[in-house]
């Protein structure tokens, strides 16, 4: 090390230029020689001065390595190399100076790992090692690091996963790692952000990542306004999740440069705008969730290219127009979630041509119009189909019948008309069943009440009549609602309807075919005994020389054939 002008024996070396002491014992607490053209080596000998609480070297010349003895200085707070020429690995041992506060080798020749001992610095607040030769992954002890505000990495060769564990530092506020060739960045549900605008200023450090291949960052309660910066990502990035955060503007119309996507996140922000149409590139999607914002305008039609796609969720936001046809050309989708929107018009055909949709097709709480297209038969893998509070009218149709896996089904609120089609007896695995708030008529059929999973049965306010069918499903006054139906009676007293009109005299009823069969009989019988008393009395009026006549022929004939029998 090369010694200033000041440093000489006629001075206290407490009066040296950068040099503190303590005002009671005298004794070094600090080495304060930031940018005083220094150069050389650091001197083992440091190890000795016990007391140092600060060590700022940086901005000089130093060369070599980090000496081992360091790891003596158990009271050190601050250690600053920065900016100078020093190389070699970073020793563990300094995870021994356990009240380390602020550690910084920036712009130096570092190389090696980083070692993992360094986890172990509770209360340290900021690590700056960026623009080295540092190579390998991050360790995992790093998550450790509970006091961690500021972690600068960027500029190095580090590679592979940044850990999750990372997630875990509930105080980062700054993350640099830019310039690297790491592959992943985990850090969601750690509750890093603050809500301030400020909070997304590291994502455009990662600009330089050319390696990055997923970045989730969701639930954390980041703000700030999404930067267009991230359309810049490395085009080998494959999961973009920064959903359920505070975060403001818009998809960055050049989304669709990020062509390795196979999924995108931002659900449950605060984004405006519309969906570019250049996410129609984005070949390789197969998850996107933009639900719950403020997204505007319509679906673009380009969405039908990401023919790779499984699940689309845009719920919750203020979309308008039609639902794009050219959805029919995302033949794996198996999740399609647009409720809570203002689409309108009718639904298109092929939407119901997606047989693939098994878990949930939800266009609830929109303004969609006209028939329930027969097509919706071919969804026979379809757990949930949610078209309520629509506009849609005529009658159900019984194509329904076909989608036998049906769990629940939700079609209340809407102008269907007609009854309950019979057909629908097979859907027995029905849980829950809405058909509330229509205008369906007719008697309620007997069928429900033996569908042995229902537990949630809605039929109020339409036109049914006549009497609550019996059976089990119908006998849980909580599991069934059919208040609004004015001709309805009968049923568990709970239900507080009216009894049925001569109850009893329906039960011993008798069958309507044998009702219409007496009636005919009778009938005919009448006719025959009428006719036969006619006849008897034409007969004995008759004169008698005609009785004779019409007597002895037949008389003859039967003792001739009398004869003849002998």
């Amino acid at each position: 090390m090369l010694i200033t002008s000041s440093w000489n024996d006629s001075l206290h070396f407490c009066q040296w230029k950068g040099v503190l002491c303590g005002q009671r014992h005298l004794r070094v607490t600090g080495l304060n020689l930031e940018s005083y053209n220094l150069a050389g080596f650091i001197s083992p000998s440091i190890g000795n001065l016990s007391f140092l609480r600060i060590v700022d070297l940086k901005n000089n010349s130093f060369q070599g390595g980090i000496p081992h003895e360091m790891g003596r200085l158990l009271r050190l707070r601050v250690l600053d190399l920065g900016i100078n020429l020093m190389e070699g690995q970073i020793p563990g041992n300094l995870s021994h100076c356990y009240n380390l506060r602020i550690l910084s080798l920036n712009k130096n020749k570092f190389i090696g790992n980083l070692p993992k001992e360094l986890g172990s610095l509770s209360q340290l607040v900021a690590l700056n090692i960026q623009l080295n030769n540092l190579t390998r992954a991050i360790p995992a002890s790093f998550g450790n690091l509970s006091s961690l505000q500021r972690f600068m990495a960027g500029g190095n060769m580090l590679e592979g996963n940044i850990p999750g564990s990372l997630g875990s530092l509930k105080g980062l506020r700054i993350l640099g790692l830019a310039g690297n060739k790491l592959l992943e960045l985990f850090l969601h549900g750690s509750g890093l952000g603050t809500g301030d605008i400020n909070d997304l200023n590291f994502i455009s450090t990662l600009v330089n990542c050319s390696k990055l291949i997923k970045l989730s960052i969701h639930d954390n309660g980041f703000g700030g306004v999404l930067p267009n910066s991230i359309a810049n990502f490395s085009t080998q990035l494959k999961n973009l999740i920064v959903g359920r955060n505070e975060i403001t503007g818009s998809i960055p119309q050049d989304i669709g440069n990020l062509v390795s996507l196979n999924t995108l996140g931002l659900e449950y922000n605060q984004l405006t705008g519309s969906i570019p149409t250049s996410i129609g590139r984005l070949h390789k999607l197969q998850g996107v969730a933009f639900g719950g914002n403020k997204l505007s305008g319509e679906i673009p039609s380009s969405i039908g290219n990401l023919t790779s796609l499984t699940e689309l969720g845009i719920e919750e936001n203020n979309l308008q127009g039609n639902i794009p046809s050219t959805l029919g050309n995302c033949k794996g989708l198996l999740w399609l979630q647009l409720y809570g929107n203002n689409l309108s018009g009718s639904i298109p055909r092929e939407v119901f041509g997606l047989s693939s949709l098994s878990i949930s097709l939800d266009l609830s709480g929109n303004s969609l119009s006209g028939p329930l297209p027969q097509e919706v038969g071919n969804l026979r893998n379809l757990g949930l189909l949610s078209l309520s509070h629509n506009k849609l009218s005529d009658e159900i149709p019984s194509s329904l019948s076909s989608c036998i896996r049906l769990q629940y089904l939700y079609l209340g609120n809407n102008s269907f008309k007609g009854v309950i089609p019979q057909s629908l007896e097979s859907l027995r695995g029905i849980e829950e069943l809405d058909l509330s708030n229509n205008s369906l008529s007719g008697e309620i059929p007997k069928f429900l009440g033996s569908f042995s999973f229902l537990w949630k049965l809605d039929l109020s306010f339409n036109d049914f009549e006549g009497e609550i069918p019996a059976g089990e499903g119908f006998q849980n006054a909580s599991a069934i609602s059919v208040s609004g139906n004015n001709k309805l009676c009968g049923g568990i007293p709970a239900l507080e309807l009216p009894s049925c009109p001569d109850d009893k005299l329906k039960k011993k009823k008798m069958p309507l075919g044998l009702a219409l069969l007496i009636p005919t009989v009778c009938g005919v019988l009448s006719i025959i005994l009428t006719s036969l008393i006619l006849i008897i009395l034409w007969s004995t009026t008759l004169p008698l020389d005609k009785c004779k006549h019409e007597v002895f022929p037949q008389l003859k004939r039967s003792t001739f054939a009398h004869s003849i029998g002998r």
